[in-house]
């Protein structure tokens, strides 16, 4: 039964919005923190329905970094241990501005190949 459960979330969690959505529709959503001022640990900014989003996106994308996946496996990285989401949107969002033509590609190769780019792992 747990089988099935999990298979149906896999099944759904691909098929979901969040999975299709591309480099370039992220990006929309993470412009927002371009202009947000930080000021310790506060963050104001205008709109903060897409700055969630994508604060999510990334958060969740740093919480799956510790345990692994194919994802890793593709676009191995070593970013030190006090990198934030934050530097990763602002590092992907220059990504995506300086590639645009891999932009319609789903955001999560982008978002990696950032960090691998970034920070290669020393062999």
């Amino acid at each position: 039964m747990r089988f099935l459960i999990l298979t149906l979330g896999l099944i759904a969690f691909t098929l979901s919005d969040c999975w299709a959505m591309t480099g370039l529709e992220l990006a929309s959503k993470c412009r927002v923190l371009r202009q947000a001022t930080f000021s310790g640990t506060r963050v104001t900014m205008s709109d903060t329905a897409d700055a969630g989003i994508c604060f999510g996106v990334f958060q969740a994308l740093q919480d799956v970094r510790g345990v692994g996946g194919v994802m890793l496996e593709l676009y191995p990285s070593c970013p030190p241990t006090n990198f934030t989401p934050v530097q990763h949107v602002l590092m992907f969002l220059e990504f995506i501005d300086r590639n645009p033509s891999i932009g319609h590609e789903p955001y999560i190769f982008s978002a990696h190949k950032v960090l691998a780019r970034a920070f290669p792992c020393k062999r």
